[in-house]
């Protein structure tokens, strides 16, 4: 019943090399038990943050583990890194988002693959309006304007996208980027197309695109994006 009342909702897809789930959970079910109740191991530093992070925190490690079993896969623990990015067990990779009562995460055992899922609820007119200039340049918000997509989605898919595609680059990366280290350049009903406007790393430079997947409802976007590693030089 305790399990019933934080996620619900709970679906399994597989997209491309991933096995991916989502499910709704609610911060307003969420007591600490639910980590022991869970078999999951809560952090220390999330021990300390407020019950919004720490449910939005327990949420996100329970798919995981509903995904390694899945997969049929030891169930082991994700900690994170000192820059708070998830340590994958080796041999394995993937991502996890979270976002006003929804979650999201993918897992795969092919390690040469990086992933970045990111979910979000569409824009606000507000938003729109006070968020669009820090998240997007003239030229992109000029250029969703002119596409068939309703503001509401277009700003809120161009920021999961950028989000997305900043979370699969980071391990290969390792650097924090602005939004404007990508631009918007292709739009379609289920894919968004980003390019790089700078060298990410040695490997990641200026000029190349990457082209990702989406999924909408009636008022949140989910966006994956799946690279293949490349060595750091």
């Amino acid at each position: 019943m305790i399990l019933k009342q934080f996620i619900s909702n709970l679906h399994f897809r597989e997209w491309r090399n991933w096995q991916l789930a989502s499910a709704e959970f609610s911060i307003q079910a969420y007591v600490p038990s639910l980590w022991q109740e869970f078999c999951i191991e809560l952090p220390e530093l999330i021990e300390k943050s407020v019950e919004k992070r720490q449910a939005e925190h327990l949420a996100g490690r329970y798919l995981v583990k509903e995904l390694q079993r899945q997969l049929d896969i030891h169930q082991a623990t994700i900690s994170n890194a000192a820059d708070r990015s998830p340590i994958w067990p080796q041999g394995s990779s993937g991502s996890i988002s979270h976002s006003r009562g929804s979650v999201w995460a993918g897992l795969s055992q092919n390690a040469e693959m990086s992933l970045g899922l990111d979910v979000e609820q569409f824009f606000t007119e507000k938003q729109v309006r006070e968020l669009g200039g820090q998240l997007l340049s003239n030229e992109e918000m000029q250029w969703l304007r002119n596409q068939s997509l309703p503001l509401s989605l277009a700003y809120a898919l161009a920021f999961a996208g950028k989000e997305s595609l900043y979370k699969a680059l980071y391990p290969d990366c390792q650097q924090l980027k602005e939004f404007t280290a990508a631009q918007v350049i292709g739009v379609s009903s289920t894919q968004i197309e980003l390019r790089l406007t700078e060298d990410w790393s040695s490997n990641w430079s200026a000029g190349q695109s990457i082209i990702m997947d989406y999924w909408q409802s009636d008022e949140m976007v989910w966006v994956a994006c799946e690279v293949t590693r490349r060595s750091r030089a």
